[in-house]
């Protein structure tokens, strides 16, 4: 019989995937590119937010898609993106787009800890510019934007989040349990044990 060195089989798995990930994030890269030839304004608790301003002080933005209150899924997504945050932001602006209100995005945001900034994207035609499903009916993903020292604004990639996407960590580990996913979804809250 066979011996098999388990930690080499798994280094080995692991060069393929982060291989083959560079490649993925360099092609997305270099994909075709799109640029905003108009302003888009979200709504927020403390007035509009132009897409322009979003940037804050940086050159590049990572805009969210998020379904909303409705989705545990996009929730979950946002949770790890909340944890990471400061990571994200220290390369780019942040901003995560609902198509819920402003008042209800906020509440959403706050009650989960979420410390990026939030905006409904509701009546911006954002999502159908970019060709990304609709900013009242959002596809889960996200994009990334740069604006250059003239102010016009580049879309350089947008990605879709589901199930074993590489921007959630959870499917990964759970599938790695002894009887994997075993029919888990995310949930917006778990019971505690009793």
């Amino acid at each position: 019989m066979k011996t098999i060195d388990i930690q080499k089989d798994a280094e080995d798995r692991y060069d393929e995937i982060v291989s083959r990930t560079k490649a993925w994030a360099e092609s997305a890269r270099e994909g075709a590119h799109q640029e905003i030839d108009r302003e888009f304004v979200f709504n927020t608790t403390n007035g509009p937010l132009t897409l322009a301003d979003s940037f804050r002080y940086q050159d590049d933005l990572i805009v969210i898609h998020n379904m909303g209150t409705a989705c545990s899924w996009c929730a979950m997504w946002a949770d790890g993106f909340n944890g990471v945050r400061k990571h994200l932001e220290d390369r780019a602006a942040l901003l995560l787009l609902s198509p819920d209100d402003p008042e209800t995005v906020a509440k959403f945001a706050k009650a989960r800890g979420w410390g990026f900034p939030v905006a409904s994207a509701r009546n911006s035609g954002f999502n159908e510019f970019i060709q990304f499903g609709k900013s009242d009916d959002m596809d889960p993903g996200f994009s990334t934007f740069h604006k250059d020292a003239e102010g016009r604004i580049t879309r350089i990639s947008t990605e879709c989040f589901g199930d074993f996407d590489l921007f959630s960590p959870v499917w990964h580990m759970i599938a790695r349990l002894k009887d994997g996913i075993h029919n888990w979804e995310p949930e917006f809250e778990y019971a505690k044990p009793s």
